[in-house]
C-alpha cells in the first residue's frame, strides 16, 4: 500500500515530539511516549519540540512515491491529498503513532478520508494501481504485472537505496484468506451501482394482439 499513500493519520490528543537523530542527522517526529521504543537512552536524541496532536492537523508532507501526482486523477482531490489528518483508531501502543493512510486498500483508511472524497464524482478520486488479480498496473510503472505480495522486498530495497527505510520490523498478526483455496487476501475498493426500487415507476406492456 505504500505506493498508494494519500493521507497520513495522527491522534489529536496524542503528544508529538520533534527530534533530532545526531547518529542519522536527520529531524524525525514520533508520539512522545513511543520515543523509548526507538531511543534507550535520552542522551541519543536531540529534543527540540513536543506539539499536541491536533495543532499538525491539515499540515502537508512529501510522499515516499511520487506515482499518484503523475496520475489521472482530478487535480481538485490532489490538492487535498498528502496531508495530516485525524485517525480515531491511532494509538500509541506501538508503532510512531503515525499511521499511513492508503484509502483504496481498507474500509477504515477510506472512512477516515470520506470528507476530502466527495461523492460528486464516483471516478478518479483514489488512487487504486491494482487490477483483478492483484498486479502492479502501469500507475506504479516499475512494478508494472507483478503481484503485491511479491513486490514487497523491491520496495524495501528502493526506500533503504533512497534513504527513506529508518527500521524495518515484521510483526504477526490475523490476516484474511479465502476459505475455499486458503490463499491470502486483499481488500480492494470497488465501484458499486445500487436501484432504488422503490422509486421505479410502472411500465406498462402493450398486449400481444396489439403487437
Amino acid at each position: 500500500t505504500l505506493p498508494s499513500n494519500m493521507f497520513l493519520a495522527i491522534g489529536k490528543h496524542i503528544r508529538y515530539a520533534t527530534v533530532y537523530d545526531p547518529t542519522a542527522k536527520e529531524y524525525f517526529v514520533i508520539a512522545e511516549n513511543l520515543l523509548k521504543q526507538y531511543y534507550r537512552n535520552p542522551e541519543d536524541y536531540i529534543l527540540i519540540n513536543t506539539i499536541q496532536g491536533e495543532a499538525m492537523i491539515g499540515l502537508k508532507y512529501e510522499p515516499l512515491f511520487q506515482h499518484i501526482n503523475k496520475s489521472k486523477i482530478d487535480k481538485k482531490y490532489k490538492e487535498n491529498f498528502f496531508k495530516i489528518i485525524v485517525g480515531e483508531f491511532v494509538s500509541t501502543e506501538d508503532g510512531t503513532g503515525i499511521v499511513h493512510i492508503a484509502p483504496a486498500f481498507g474500509i477504515e483508511d477510506y472512512n477516515a478520508v470520506a470528507q476530502f472524497l466527495p461523492r460528486d464524482d464516483s471516478k478518479n478520486r483514489l488512487f487504486l494501481p491494482v487490477n483483478e488479480y492483484g498486479e502492479f498496473t502501469d500507475e506504479v510503472p516499475e512494478r508494472k504485472g507483478i503481484r503485491v505480495y511479491d513486490a514487497n522486498k523491491e520496495i524495501i530495497q528502493r526506500l533503504k537505496e533512497e534513504g527513506k527505510l529508518i527500521g524495518q520490523r515484521s510483526y504477526e498478526h490475523s490476516y484474511p484468506h479465502c476459505r475455499r483455496c486458503d490463499t491470502p487476501l486483499i481488500s480492494k475498493a470497488l465501484t458499486s451501482w445500487f436501484i432504488k426500487e422503490q422509486e421505479l415507476t410502472s411500465i406498462t406492456v402493450p398486449n400481444a394482439e396489439h403487437i
